[in-house]
C-alpha cells in the first residue's frame, strides 16, 4: 500500500498544471485560483507562484475578469446591487469594481436609465399574462431587490405597474 501512495505524491501535478486545469473550466479571480490551490493541498508559495505565472501570462486578470463579468450578470438580467456583490464575493477590491463601473458608464454601457429598463423587463417576464393586483406587485418587488436593483429602480418599475393595473379594463369592460 505504500507503494500507491509514493505513486501518487509523485504523480501529484504542479500548481500552475493545477491552476490551468481549473481555468480551463471557466474564467476566476485571483482570489479564487488562489483559494482553490490551497484548498487541494499546494502551499502559499506554490499557489503564489502559479498565481503570478497566470498573472504575467496574462491569464488572470481580475479587471478583465470583472468587466465580462459584469457583462454576463447584465445579460442574466442582475442588478448592480448584487452584481457588486458577487465580485467582492470573488475576491475584486471594492475600489477596483468601482473603478470599472465608472469605466462602463463612461462608455455608456450602464447608466440609470439602463437599469430602470432592465428592471423594467425582469418585471414584465413575471407579470406577462396575469392581472397586476397588489400582490402581484410585491412580488415583482421582492424579485428585483432579490436580483440587486437599487431601491430607485424598484419604485420606478412599481410605479409603472400601479399605472398598468389602472389602465387594465375590469370585467370586460373597454378601455
Amino acid at each position: 500500500m505504500n507503494i500507491k501512495k509514493e505513486d501518487k505524491k509523485a504523480k501529484k501535478k504542479n500548481a500552475f498544471d493545477a491552476a490551468c486545469d481549473y481555468l480551463s473550466i471557466s474564467e476566476r479571480s485571483i482570489r479564487e485560483t488562489t483559494d482553490k490551490l490551497l484548498e487541494k493541498g499546494y502551499s502559499e508559495a506554490e499557489a503564489a507562484e502559479a498565481v503570478q505565472k497566470l498573472k504575467d501570462a496574462g491569464i488572470l486578470d481580475d479587471h478583465g475578469y470583472a468587466l465580462r463579468y459584469i457583462e454576463y450578470a447584465i445579460r442574466k438580467g442582475r442588478g448592480m446591487r448584487r452584481i457588486k456583490n458577487e465580485l467582492r464575493q470573488k475576491g475584486i477590491d471594492a475600489f477596483e469594481i468601482e473603478d470599472i463601473m465608472f469605466e462602463l458608464s463612461e462608455s455608456g454601457v450602464i447608466d440609470a436609465e439602463s437599469g430602470r429598463d432592465r428592471a423594467l423587463e425582469q418585471a414584465m417576464k413575471i407579470v406577462k399574462g396575469k392581472e397586476i393586483d397588489e400582490k402581484l406587485i410585491a412580488k415583482v418587488a421582492r424579485r428585483l431587490q432579490t436580483q440587486g436593483y437599487e431601491g430607485d429602480e424598484v419604485y420606478f418599475v412599481l410605479g409603472r405597474l400601479r399605472n398598468m393595473a389602472k389602465e387594465e379594463p375590469t370585467d370586460g369592460e373597454p378601455i
